[in-house]
């Protein structure tokens, strides 16, 4: 599955244009993705490259239900720093502490 498909299928997913059956299965699709491995991955790098709202609104949720179920977890941390050196790699825009204390602030704001 490419980013591109994922794309497609968020937009699809959420079109109100789009018949009921279609839409369903773009859904579960998107529901196949989101409950994934990688789903912070695909969503982080959708967030960053995607300019259509449906999709950094849904990467935006994936993300915040990644970090609300793990963020207790040991490995969380490995997975954020392996998402920051990406984003730092790629887009050079923020230093990756930066990033890391925005969403401390975040979820310490949330709890």
């Amino acid at each position: 599955m490419s980013l591109d498909e994922i794309e497609r299928a968020i937009v699809c997913g959420l079109s109100p244009s789009i018949d009921a059956a279609t839409k369903e299965a773009a859904m579960a699709f998107c529901t196949v993705v989101r409950t994934s491995e990688q789903a912070l991955s695909i969503s982080s790098q959708l967030l960053l490259r995607s300019a259509t709202a449906e999709v950094r609104f849904w990467s935006l949720q994936v993300m915040h239900e990644f970090l609300d179920s793990k963020w207790a977890q040991h490995d969380l941390c490995f997975s954020l720093l392996e998402i920051f050196d990406d984003i730092r790699i790629r887009f050079c825009r923020y230093p990756p502490n930066a990033l890391l204390m925005g969403l401390v602030n975040v979820r310490a704001a949330s709890v």
